[in-house]
């Protein structure tokens, strides 16, 4: 797979995903957002947390994989477009470079 074909497949998935921003709940187990029907609603939730999960004890990084999750709605898009800007300015430097090189050798 290409690069090209990678990022419009990851842009495929962001923009099938519910749109943001996500939210965090108070606790950061729990991530949610509006609906696209513009209610608002858990988008996922941690696994095992009742009352006697012990995230300590069990070495679980559930609230920075929530976290992750529920920035990752933002941020991929912004990548994405920074890639994108990137790719456009290193092909106007290679344009030039090429140009440059044809007329001065």
């Amino acid at each position: 797979m290409t690069d090209a074909e990678f990022l419009a497949v990851v842009e495929a998935r962001c923009n099938a995903a519910t749109p943001g921003p996500w939210e965090l709940d108070h606790d950061d187990t729990f991530v949610g957002g509006p609906m696209r029907n513009g209610d608002w609603d858990w988008i996922v939730g941690a696994i095992g947390d009742d009352e006697d999960y012990d995230e300590s004890a069990r070495g679980s990084n559930r609230a920075n994989n929530c976290r992750f999750i529920a920035t990752a709605r933002s941020d991929v898009p912004r990548l994405l477009a920074m890639i994108r800007d990137r790719d456009a300015c290193i092909a106007k430097l290679s344009a030039i470079l090429h140009e440059w090189r044809a007329t001065w050798g």
